[in-house]
């Protein structure tokens, strides 16, 4: 979600948006000094985001999704608890087998390097889908990446940040300056 002050409605209250591809669009189109999507790159953003979905996010859901209550308001909590077992299954039968999810993690991330590392390897070009341009599809790495760290233990993410040569550590330090949450 994000709130716009700098765009009031006829009531002269802030934009107010909500899903990540809504927000993308808005703001490519309101603030286009700094696209999130560059110009020819829509159809490479879909299938990057589908594939993160598949061999990141997806991976992550069985060990990330049953450990979502523990950071949520009572409120929060009970309405994610009862909306999540009617989608999918009682919560705590989601991941009956962590070492396995966590090489399913694994192997996903193998995949996502070697689609970065046809980028190349010097001076980090192996770090962003679009080399030297931050785009939607590093925030979509870096916000499953970041759900992981929210829930999991600090040292299983630990061990995450760790695989293929310290990359996604890496990926987290080269961003640190677009984690920021006011």
């Amino acid at each position: 979600m994000i709130v716009d002050p700098n765009r009031l409605d006829a009531e002269g209250k802030a934009t107010v948006l909500s899903d990540s591809p809504v927000i993308i669009k808005y703001l490519d189109e309101v603030y286009p000094e700094i696209k999130a999507i560059p110009d020819g790159t829509a159809a490479l953003h879909t299938v990057w985001l589908s594939f993160i979905g598949q061999n990141v996010t997806g991976k992550l859901a069985p060990l990330c999704v049953p450990l979502c209550p523990n950071i949520l308001s009572p409120r929060g909590k009970e309405y994610f608890i009862t909306t999540r077992e009617k989608w999918w299954a009682p919560l705590d039968k989601m991941c009956p087998d962590r070492s396995k999810a966590w090489k399913d993690v694994q192997d996903g991330l193998k995949k996502v390097a070697d689609a970065l590392d046809a980028n190349g390897e010097g001076h980090g070009e192996n770090l962003r889908a679009i080399p030297g341009t931050t785009s939607y599809a590093d925030f979509a790495l870096l916000g499953a990446l970041l759900w992981a760290k929210s829930l999991v233990s600090e040292e299983e993410f630990k061990t995450l940040k760790s695989w293929n040569d310290g990359r996604w550590g890496k990926i987290l330090e080269e961003n640190a300056n677009l984690l920021r949450v006011d």
